[in-house]
């Protein structure tokens, strides 16, 4: 796992704003894909993303830069693959 764990408020705050990109990014109906709570973990959605677009949106609106982000490389083993973290 990561060495600096996110708080909640964080990772809401990351979710949300990854939420409202790809609503930005799927049009007017997206706006459905989350449900009255605000369920976060369950986001459903029909459509095509571009993901630099959202990393563009995570870099300009949350000061998140590519020098900052890791990425979780898997090693398969052999009983199951295991994540192990790699730069971006």
């Amino acid at each position: 796992m990561c060495e600096r764990e996110l708080a909640d408020p964080e990772l809401l705050r990351m979710a949300h704003v990854i939420y409202v990109e790809m609503s930005r990014q799927l049009g007017g109906e997206a706006r459905a894909m989350i449900d009255a709570d605000h369920n976060l973990r369950e986001v459903v959605f029909e459509g095509s993303i571009d993901l630099l677009k959202v990393a563009a949106a995570l870099s300009k609106r949350c000061c998140v830069h590519p020098s900052d982000v890791e990425t979780i490389a898997e090693v398969a083993t052999a009983d199951m693959p295991i994540p192990r973290m790699t730069p971006a």
